[in-house]
């Protein structure tokens, strides 16, 4: 592959990646990169639009500014605009269609599916939420009902082939998509032993050889590994010259104000194992913005310059502080889609107002109580005498009154899978460490809810805990860990993956359960406080 010297890098303002029917939108772009090049290849201008952990979230999101950003009708309208404007265009999924809302509790993931169909994707990698729902779900519900590539260089299903990557032609010059996934899922999701995932590197590389072979220069991963393991393959890949991913719900290119984080740019310039350059981008989460990212390609990457934008409707008002921080397009809301959206907010309505459980007067709105709730849940409907919930999973507290569906999505809005994991003493001081050291190296206050256990405090003050800091309470009694025992315990595939920090035990037996933590929560508040007879 062709060597690339890198001339120079700015930033500054750029004339307009598009204009909107209704305004003129000038985007600044935050990063433009120009390379000296001895490619006898012809050049390509590409847009890459992209979105990822879109989550089901049909509506789009409420930001932290009051403003909603985002859903499918902004979206479809977002997509038809830009590429009408550039029609050397690819539409990608980074992965995680399913879950996060209640529309996929309701259809199961079917509309999900569905409402893809018509958003018009060239391709799409599997998160490792698509496998929630068991490997037979994933193969009818998403893989044979999708009208788009579906692509996954590194997993397996005894039962149906799934495409490592897919080629596009833009004149005289080819385009490769690779999709890789997590290669985590193998550990945290219900699939079970119908799916087998390999390592991402080796995959990935497999599949770049391949297309080079065919010749194919231009190659696109599609990732859902989230950014950190996004970086490590940009690093060690070679001939990979764009990333786009998804898993971490990384808020790249988007203001501080937004999200909280820090700030990150988009896209994030480094070099290949050729030392060439490579960019890395996400587009945040829940179909609340639209990455656009224009690339200009002859065998490697000569140019990149993009933004993330947020959707909101042009008929929303929106103060003059949020347009100068953030990108906003303003489409209008596609008339098609809104129609096919009608009957499935009104199943929405009915099925939120169900009522699972009523809690007695008195109870107050605590957030720690509510997460002691949610452990406690975990551990019944999975046996495990341990539960421990990371505190971000809790996301609200409940108040005395009526409790139903909506609420209880409010408290838990992931909808990750059950994980039980056995553990020595020992590897379980370990893994409660790891999350006491992430939560201090992020300033976090809360740790997390636990069921069966307590803490020494000078295990929660120090980071440091040994077995004998780890207080079992069982059956009335208490005791310290024994370092040898196996202990079993339940937390979420957030958590068993790797999320706030933890550190499982290579050791360790996992198993992935097909019980989601907020079916478990309302059938335990349900037992616990059940409604009255009448509803």
């Amino acid at each position: 592959m062709a060597k690339k010297t890198i001339l120079r890098v700015w930033k500054g303002w750029l004339s307009p990646l598009w204009q909107h029917s209704l305004r003129s939108i000038r985007i600044p772009a935050f990063l433009l990169l120009a390379f000296s090049y001895h490619s006898p290849l012809i050049s390509l201008e590409l847009r890459i639009l992209h979105v990822n952990d879109t989550h089901s979230h049909f509506d789009g999101e409420e930001l932290s500014a009051g403003i909603r950003s985002g859903g499918a009708s902004l979206l479809y309208s977002a997509i038809a605009e830009s590429r009408s404007q550039k029609p050397n265009s690819l539409f990608l999924h980074a992965g995680d269609m399913f879950q996060g809302s209640p529309y996929f509790f309701i259809s199961r993931g079917a509309d999900t599916v569905e409402l893809w169909n018509q958003m018009g994707l060239d391709a799409a990698v599997p998160g490792n939420h698509e496998f929630d729902l068991g490997a037979e779900a994933f193969e009818n519900t998403y893989l044979r009902a999708a009208r788009f590539p579906v692509l996954a260089s590194n997993v397996r299903l005894l039962s149906v082939a799934i495409p490592s990557s897919r080629v596009f032609v833009f004149g005289q010059e080819k385009v490769g998509v690779v999709g890789i996934l997590t290669e985590t899922t193998s550990r945290i999701s219900a699939a079970g032993k119908n799916l087998v995932i390999e390592s991402e590197h080796t995959a990935a590389l497999r599949e770049i050889r391949a297309l080079e072979r065919q010749g194919v220069s231009n190659i696109i991963l599609l990732s859902h590994a989230g950014l950190e393991r996004d970086r490590q393959l940009a690093r060690t890949l070679p001939g990979v010259d764009i990333i786009v991913g998804g898993h971490s719900h990384t808020p790249m290119g988007l203001p501080v104000s937004l999200h909280g984080s820090s700030f990150l740019e988009y896209p994030e310039l480094l070099s290949n194992a050729d030392g060439d350059p490579v960019v890395i981008v996400q587009a945040w989460q829940n179909m609340a913005a639209l990455g656009i990212l224009d690339v200009t390609v002859d065998g490697t990457l000569k140019r990149a310059v993009g933004r993330v934008c947020l959707l909101v409707d042009a008929k929303q008002k929106l103060p003059d502080s949020f347009s100068k921080e953030a990108c906003v397009l303003r489409p209008q809301p596609d008339s098609a889609i809104e129609q096919w959206l009608i009957p499935r907010r009104e199943a929405l309505k009915t099925w939120g107002s169900k009522t699972l459980a009523a809690l007695p007067p008195g109870v107050r709105e605590d957030r720690l109580q509510t997460g002691y709730w949610v452990a406690a849940s975990m551990a019944q409907a999975t046996g495990a005498h341990i539960a421990i919930m990371n505190a971000g999973g809790v996301r609200e507290s409940l108040k005395s009154g009526s409790i139903n569906h909506r609420d209880i999505y409010s408290v838990l809005p992931f909808g990750n899978a059950l994980v039980t994991i056995d553990l020595t003493g020992e590897d379980l001081s370990r893994f409660i460490e790891t999350g006491l050291l992430f939560a201090r190296y992020r300033n976090q206050s809360d740790i997390f809810y636990m069921h069966g256990i307590e803490l020494a405090p000078d295990c929660v003050s120090r980071s440091f805990c040994s077995p004998k800091s780890i207080i079992l309470l069982k059956n009335g009694m208490r005791e310290a860990l024994d370092p040898e025992s196996t202990y079993r315990i339940v937390v979420n595939s957030f958590m068993a993956s790797g999320g706030d920090g933890y550190v499982v035990s290579p050791n360790a037996s996992v198993r992935s359960t097909d019980i989601l933590d907020r079916d478990a929560f309302a059938a335990y508040l349900g037992m616990l406080f059940p409604p009255p007879e009448t509803e």
